[in-house]
C-alpha cells in the first residue's frame, strides 16, 4: 500500500465512528430491554404466531391453532400466519416456555440488526455523524419503543427488508465469469433473504417486485443476476409447502375500491405524520411537521438527482399493496418507510447545511433538533457523538503554523543551499496571506481532500 499524507488521518476517526455507534446501538438496546414490559396488549395476532412456534416444538400440525375462520368476515385474521417468525420464536418458546419476557427481547435484537442495517446502507450517502442521527431517531422512537413489547412480525419483516437493500447494494456485479462460485453467492444470498421478508409477511413480495422494477429501471431488462436471484427465491416458496405441510394462504381476497384506497392513504398519512410530531394537535407539532416535510422533499430533490435506487422501488411496490390492502393496518404497516424518509429529512437538512453553515459548522447538527419534538432528546445524543466523530485531532490554524515554523527553520538552517526566504516572522508566526499555503506546503491543518463526514 502506498503511504500518504492522509493515511494516519483516516484511522482515528473510523476508529471513533465504530466506537460511537456501538456505544449508541448498546444504549438502544439497553434502553428498550430494560422497559420492556409484563402482558401484552388486548389482540390476537402475537397469541397465533406464538401457538404456531409451539406446534413447531412440539411436533404438531403448524395449522392446528384452533382458531375457527370465519369467510363472512376475512379481515379480522387469516387462517395462519407466514412460518418464518413463529421458527424464530421456536427456539425461544423451548427455552422459556410461555414466558413473553425472552420474545420480547428477540424483538429488541432484531430492532438492533434493523438498526445496523439501516446504518450500513445509508452511511456512504449521509456520512456518519448524519447515520448516528438516523440511528438515534429510530432507534429511540416512541413508536419503535411501543412495538417491540409486541410480539409480532413486524420488526423481523423491517430488519430482512433492509438486509436486502444492503446486499443488493453491496453485491458484485463486475462481469465476473458465471462458472466461478462468488457470481453465484450474492444473487443467492439476496433469493434468501428475500424468501425470508416473504416468509416473515406476506407483503414481503414486494421485494421480488421492487427487485425487477430496479433492473428494468436501469437496463431495460432482468439481468441474470436477479433472474438467480428470484429463482433462489422461488425454489423455497415452494418448497415452503411441503415442508411446513400447508399450501399458500392468507388475508381472502377482496377487490379494492376507491373508497378503501382513500381510506388506506389518509390513514397511513396520518400514522406517518404521528410518528415523526405524536398525536396531539397543536400549531407547535404542525410547525415541526411543516419544518420536517420540507426537509424531506429536499432530500427527495437530492435523491432525485443522485438516482433512485433499489429501496425506492421497493417501497413504491410496497405501497401498492398497502394501498390496495382491504383495510389500514395501523402504523406497523409503514415501518419500512420509515427509516427512508428519515433519511429523506435528514439528507435535506444536510444538504441545506452544507451550504449555510462552513462559517459556523457547529450548527450542522444542531439543526437536526428541530426535525421531531418526540425524539429531540435522541439528538441531543446524536449531536455528542456526532462531534466526537468529527474531532480529527487536526490543529487549527495558528497552532499548526506555529508547530511548523521550528520544523522549517531547522530545515533552512541545515540546508547547504542558497537559502531560500522564509515565510516566517521572526516571532515564529506566519503572515495571514501566507498561512494556507505554507500549511498546505507541510501537509498541516484539515485534511481537505478527505471528504468532511457532515
Amino acid at each position: 500500500m502506498r503511504y500518504t499524507q492522509e493515511s494516519p488521518a483516516e484511522g482515528p476517526p473510523l476508529v471513533r465512528e465504530r466506537i460511537c455507534i456501538l456505544a449508541l446501538l448498546v444504549a438502544v438496546g439497553i434502553f428498550h430491554a430494560a422497559t420492556v414490559r409484563q402482558g401484552h396488549i388486548w389482540s390476537d395476532d402475537f397469541a397465533m404466531y406464538v401457538h404456531h412456534a409451539q406446534n413447531i416444538v412440539e411436533g404438531r400440525p403448524y395449522i392446528a391453532t384452533g382458531y375457527i375462520y370465519n369467510p363472512s368476515f376475512p379481515v379480522y385474521g387469516p387462517k395462519f400466519y407466514p412460518p418464518i417468525f413463529p421458527v424464530l420464536l421456536a427456539p425461544v418458546y423451548r427455552s422459556f416456555g410461555l414466558n413473553l419476557i425472552p420474545m420480547k427481547l428477540e424483538q429488541v435484537l432484531f430492532l438492533v440488526l434493523a438498526l445496523i442495517a439501516v446504518y450500513a446502507y445509508w452511511r456512504r450517502d449521509l456520512g456518519p455523524g448524519y447515520t448516528l442521527a438516523l440511528v438515534a431517531l429510530l432507534g429511540f422512537n416512541p413508536e419503535f419503543w411501543l412495538a417491540k413489547d409486541n410480539v409480532l412480525s413486524d420488526i423481523p419483516f423491517l430488519f430482512f427488508f433492509y438486509l436486502t437493500a444492503l446486499l443488493v447494494r453491496s453485491a458484485r456485479r463486475d462481469g465476473l465469469g458465471w462458472w466461478r462460485w462468488s457470481a453465484w453467492l450474492w444473487p443467492a444470498m439476496i433469493g434468501v433473504v428475500i424468501y425470508l421478508a416473504i416468509g416473515t409477511r406476506a407483503v414481503g413480495i414486494a421485494l421480488l417486485a421492487g427487485l425487477l422494477f430496479y433492473d428494468v429501471l436501469r437496463l431495460r431488462t432482468i439481468t441474470r443476476f436477479t433472474a438467480v436471484s428470484v429463482a433462489v427465491c422461488a425454489v423455497f416458496l415452494v418448497l415452503q409447502p411441503r415442508i411446513m405441510g400447508f399450501g399458500p394462504d392468507g388475508y381472502s381476497y377482496q377487490r379494492p375500491t376507491l373508497h378503501t384506497i382513500a381510506v388506506n392513504i389518509a390513514a397511513y398519512a396520518r400514522v406517518l405524520a404521528s410518528f415523526w410530531v405524536g398525536s396531539a394537535p397543536h400549531a407547535f407539532a404542525y410547525v415541526v411537521l411543516g419544518l420536517f416535510s420540507a426537509f424531506a422533499l429536499g432530500g427527495l430533490v437530492i435523491q432525485s438527482r443522485r438516482g433512485f435506487t433499489f429501496v425506492e422501488t421497493a417501497l413504491a411496490a410496497y405501497f401498492a399493496i398497502i394501498l390496495l390492502w382491504p383495510f389500514p393496518a395501523g402504523v406497523r404497516m409503514v415501518f419500512p418507510v420509515v427509516p427512508w424518509i428519515g433519511y429523506l429529512a435528514l439528507s435535506g437538512c444536510k444538504g441545506l447545511t452544507e451550504k449555510m453553515a462552513y462559517a459556523t459548522p457547529r450548527l450542522r447538527p444542531r439543526c437536526c433538533f428541530f426535525l421531531s419534538p418526540s425524539d429531540t432528546w435522541s439528538f441531543i445524543v446524536a449531536s455528542a457523538l456526532a462531534r466526537f466523530v468529527r474531532r480529527r485531532g487536526s490543529l487549527s490554524s495558528t497552532k499548526c503554523a506555529m508547530r511548523c515554523a521550528p520544523i522549517q527553520r531547522r530545515r533552512t538552517q541545515s540546508s547547504t543551499s542558497a537559502p531560500a526566504r522564509s515565510p516566517f516572522t521572526p516571532d515564529g508566526r506566519l503572515p495571514p496571506t501566507t498561512t494556507g499555503a505554507a500549511m498546505k506546503s507541510f501537509g498541516c491543518g484539515r485534511n481537505t481532500s478527505t471528504p468532511s463526514i457532515w
